[in-house]
């Protein structure tokens, strides 16, 4: 039988990213079900009015409620990847250290920061 995965690949992280925020455009719309199974899961609150950003400021995922200019959520998704040192200014100083490190310190007002592996990842 034919498999897609088998055929595409899996490791594709932009297509992951952008199937969170797909859940995110379905939510708003009032199809809340596939959106609250996933963070319920997780154990993360939904923002009120969950809009996705792809690629914000180098990470993967930033969810937002509604229209506010910080983050509710942070999403580094890993495909056959591992977290890898970045460069970040952080309080008037610029910093190098692993993405898991950094982004929380970066923003600190996030609800949750997820970092996501799939395939042969570090976790």
């Amino acid at each position: 039988m034919a498999k897609v995965i088998s055929s595409i690949g899996y490791s594709l992280g932009k297509v992951h990213s952008g199937m969170l925020a797909y859940l995110c455009d379905l939510h708003r719309e009032g199809i809340t079900g596939p959106l609250e199974s996933l963070f319920g899961a997780l154990g993360v609150a939904i923002p009120r009015c969950p809009t996705p950003a792809r690629e914000w400021k180098s990470i993967d995922l930033a969810i937002f409620s509604g229209d506010d200019v910080e983050p509710r959520i942070l999403v580094e998704m890993k495909v056959d990847d591992r977290d890898h040192q970045t460069t970040r200014w952080i309080g008037g100083q610029t910093r190098k250290d692993f993405q898991t490190v950094l982004y929380p310190e970066a923003f600190p007002n996030c609800d949750a920061y997820l970092y996501i592996t799939l395939g042969m990842g570090d976790y």
